[in-house]
C-alpha cells in the first residue's frame, strides 16, 4: 500500500521486474459479471496481491451508486469504498464489498445491490499502479497549513500526471479533478458534478514525474481530514513487447462531428468530460459495446450519477483513436478525456485466443459457449443440418453476418458477448449447435468495422499489428458476397464463399499488398461502396499458434503440412484455388474430431449437415496431415491449396 506520513508519501509501484515486457492486459480490465448476493468472484484478470490496485464498480441494470475501493482503504472486514457520484467520504464496509484479493480475480461477499445483488449486471474498471499507467497517492492526514499554502508529495508514476483525482475520505466533499489540458491549474472540475470547469482564481496544482503539489485552497489540507489521490499517466511510451508503446492518454477535443482523435492505438475504455458546458462524465469501454461506425451505438455509465446503461452515437472507436460521431449528443463543446489502450499482450498457446464449445456444452450457462476469454469473434451454427453460418462479432453487437449467404447483416439479440468468459446468452439443449471463437490479438487476428467512401484507391485502417495474410469482407447494410484476400492467391484477385474459383476483378488495388497498418481496395459495393458500412476480419502466421499458408497436392500419396506447432492443428480451414479447379472451403476441428480415423467436416461455402464418413486429414504434430484418400479439393497433383490453421 501507498501510506504517507505527515508531509512526504511514497507511491505505488506495479511494474514487471527483471525487465519483464508489461502490457495493458497487466495493468487494466474491464470485468463483467453477475451478482448472487452471496460470495461472487470478480475475474478481473490482474494480480492484486501487491502493489496498489483501484477497483470501480458500478450496477448496469439498475439504479445505484459506484462502488470504488482501493488496496489502501481497509479498516474491516471488506475494503473501504467510495462513490463518484456522492459527495460522503469512505463508507466502512465491514460485511459488504471486495474482502480478498487474489492472483486474477478477487472476491465479493454480502447482497449489497451496489455490487452483488442476486442476478443483477456490473461492470468492474481494474487499476494496476505501474510506472506510466496509474499510481495511488494516499491517504495523508491534513496539517492545516492554510489557503495560499502549498504542500508536496511524492509519487512513483514515473512520469508526469496528467490527470488526478482526488477525494476528501474522512468527511463530506466533493470530488476534485484536475487534467493537463483544462484551461490551466487555476481551473478544476468535479466528477461528482454535471458543471463545467471552474476557475479557483489561483492555481491549484502542479507537477513533475515524481512529485504532486496542491494548494489548500480546495479544502485537500485541512487539519486532522484524510484525502487521497489517483494520478493517471499519459503517453509514456515504456509497455509493450519492444517498451515502445504507451497505453494511456490524456487530451482535449472540439466536439465537432467528424473530429477524429489519433491516440496511436485503439481504444478500450474512455472517460469523457465537457469542460465548457453541463454535461456528465461518460464512461465507455469495448465489453459492454463501444460504437464502430458513424451510426452505431456507444454503452456508456455517468460517473456522476447512479442511472444503468444507456447507449448513444456520440463517439465511435477507429484502429487508431476514436471519432466524434455524425449526429453526437456532445454539441461541438470542448471536452477532456483519459483513453486506455486495449488489449496488446501476444498470446503464449492457441487456447488463449481460440476456442471451441457446443451449445449449453461448458457450464456455468450463460454464457452459452464458453470460451475462458473475452471473444471478439464466433462462427456459430447446427452442424447436423442445412444451415448459414453465423458469424458475430463484439464490434457490431446484437448483429450476425451469414456465410456463405450473401445478405445484409441481421439482428440478433441472443449475440451477447457483454461477458468475459463466452458468447451468448440463450437457454436451451440445442448440442447440435457448435461455436467457434476468436480473440484479437496482435500478430493473431482482428476485427474492424468502417464506413464506406466510395473512393477507387481506398486505404483503410486495421489493427492486426503486421501484415495480413488472409481477411474478409462483408458488406453489412447490403446484399453483396463475401470478398477474401490471401497471399498467396494475390492482389489481383478476390475469393468468395459462394463461388469456386478466385475471380480476377476490381476489388483489391492491383499493386495493394496490405501493410501492417492498411488494406487498399477500390469502389465496389463488396468493399468501399459510399453510404455502406463493412466488417473485415484479418488472419496472420503467429507462430506456435497460427499458420496461414499453401501446399501443392500430390495425388495418391499423403501431404504432411509442417505449421510450426507443437501439438496439431486444432482448427483447419482449406480451399483449392488454383484456377481451373473448383473446390469448396473445407472446415476440421477438434472437437468434431481430427484424428487417424474418420474425421467430421463441414463446408464453410455451403449450407449441408456435417459429413463423418470420411478421412481426408489426419493429425500431424507440427500441422496435419492431408491423406492420400482425399479427394482432388484437397490434395492433387498440380493443384494449389490455400489454408488457415489454428494450434
Amino acid at each position: 500500500m501507498s501510506v504517507i506520513g505527515s508531509n512526504v508519501l511514497a507511491g505505488a509501484s506495479g511494474a514487471a521486474g527483471g525487465g519483464d515486457p508489461l502490457y495493458v492486459d497487466d495493468v487494466f480490465s474491464t470485468a463483467l459479471y453477475t451478482g448472487n448476493a452471496s460470495s461472487n468472484t470478480v475475474p478481473s484478470g490482474l494480480d492484486f496481491t501487491e502493489g496498489s490496485w483501484l477497483s470501480w464498480i458500478k450496477l448496469r441494470n439498475g439504479s445505484d451508486s459506484h462502488f470504488l475501493s482501493d488496496s489502501t482503504q481497509k479498516t474491516g472486514v471488506c475494503f473501504d469504498s467510495f462513490a463518484s457520484d456522492r459527495t460522503y467520504g469512505k463508507q466502512t464496509q465491514e460485511t459488504t464489498g471486495i474482502n480478498a484479493v487474489g492472483a486474477s480475480s478477487y472476491s465479493i461477499q454480502g447482497s449489497n445491490a451496489q455490487v452483488n445483488g442476486n442476478t443483477k449486471k456490473y461492470v468492474s474498471w481494474n487499476f494496476k499502479a505501474a510506472p506510466g499507467f496509474f499510481d495511488i497517492v494516499g491517504p495523508w492526514t491534513g496539517n492545516g497549513s492554510g489557503s495560499g499554502t502549498t504542500r508536496t508529495f511524492s509519487h512513483n508514476l514515473g512520469s508526469t500526471p496528467a490527470l488526478i483525482i482526488f477525494k476528501k475520505t474522512s468527511h463530506t466533499d466533493n470530488w476534485f479533478v484536475f487534467h493537463k489540458d483544462q484551461t490551466s491549474s487555476s481551473y478544476y472540475l468535479m466528477l461528482d458534478q454535471t458543471v463545467g470547469e471552474s476557475n479557483a482564481g489561483t492555481s491549484l496544482w502542479s507537477a513533475t514525474d515524481t512529485t504532486l503539489t496542491i494548494a489548500d485552497d480546495l479544502n485537500l489540507n485541512i487539519l486532522n481530514q484524510t484525502s487521497i489521490a489517483y494520478l493517471f499517466a499519459s503517453d509514456d511510451a515504456q509497455f509493450g513487447t519492444d517498451g515502445d508503446e504507451s497505453i494511456i492518454k490524456c487530451g482535449k477535443f472540439e466536439a465537432v462531428p467528424g473530429t477524429a482523435v489519433n491516440l496511436g492505438f485503439e481504444p478500450q475504455f474512455l472517460l469523457v468530460k465537457t469542460i465548457d458546458s453541463t454535461r456528465g462524465w461518460f464512461l465507455i469501454d469495448n465489453m459492454r459495446g463501444v460504437g464502430a461506425t458513424t451510426n452505431s451505438n456507444s454503452e456508456y455509465l455517468f460517473a456522476n450519477t447512479a442511472g444503468s446503461d444507456d447507449d448513444n452515437r456520440s463517439i465511435f472507436i477507429t484502429p487508431t483513436g476514436f471519432e466524434v460521431a455524425t449526429y453526437t449528443s456532445f454539441a461541438n463543446n470542448t471536452h477532456i478525456y483519459m483513453a486506455i489502450r486495449r488489449p496488446h499482450k501476444p498470446p503464449e498457446v492457441g487456447t488463449d485466443v481460440f476456442a471451441m464449445d457446443t451449445f449449453g456444452g461448458t457450464s456455468p450457462s450463460p454464457p452459452t459457449y464458453t470460451s475462458g476469454f473475452p471473444v471478439d469473434f464466433v462462427l456459430h451454427r447446427e452442424i447436423n443440418a442445412s444451415m448459414n453460418w453465423n458469424a458475430s462479432t463484439r464490434k457490431t453487437g446484437l448483429t450476425r453476418l451469414r456465410i456463405p449467404a450473401n445478405y445484409a447483416e441481421l439482428s440478433d439479440t441472443t449475440a451477447k458477448f457483454d461477458q468475459n468468459n463466452g458468447f451468448k446468452d440463450a437457454a436451451g439443449t440445442l448440442t447440435a449447435w457448435q461455436a467457434w471463437m476468436f480473440k484479437r490479438a496482435p500478430g493473431f487476428f482482428d476485427v474492424i468495422s468502417y464506413d464506406g467512401t466510395g473512393s477507387n484507391n481506398a486505404s483503410i485502417n486495421h489493427g492486426l499489428g503486421v501484415v495480413p495474410e488472409m481477411f474478409w469482407i462483408k458488406r453489412r447494410t447490403g446484399s453483396s458476397t463475401w470478398a477474401i484476400y490471401h497471399k498467396d492467391v494475390g492482389a489481383g484477385y478476390s475469393l468468395m464463399f459462394d463461388d469456386s474459383d478466385p475471380s480476377p476483378g476490381d476489388i483489391w488495388q492491383d499493386t495493394g499488398v496490405p501493410t501492417s497498418t492498411q488494406f487498399f481496395t477500390h469502389d465496389s459495393a463488396r468493399t468501399n461502396s459510399a453510404s455502406n458500412t463493412y466488417t473485415g476480419y484479418f488472419f496472420a502466421t503467429l507462430p506456435g499458434i497460427s499458420k496461414v499458408g499453401s501446399y501443392s497436392g500430390n495425388t495418391g500419396y499423403a501431404v504432411n503440412v509442417d505449421c510450426g506447432f507443437t501439438n496439431g492443428a486444432r482448427f483447419l480451414l482449406i480451399k483449392r484455388t488454383d484456377i481451373v479447379s473448383t473446390g469448396e472451403w473445407y472446415v476440421w476441428d477438434t472437437l468434431r474430431g481430427i484424428v487417424s480415423g474418420n474425421d467430421s467436416y463441414l463446408l464453410l461455402s455451403n449450407q449441408a449437415a456435417e459429413v463423418t464418413n470420411t478421412d481426408y486429414v489426419d493429425p500431424l504434430s507440427t500441422g496435419f496431415t492431408v491423406t492420400s484418400s482425399a479427394p482432388a479439393a484437397l490434395n492433387a497433383t498440380g493443384g494449389t491449396y490455400i489454408f488457415l490453421a489454428i494450434a
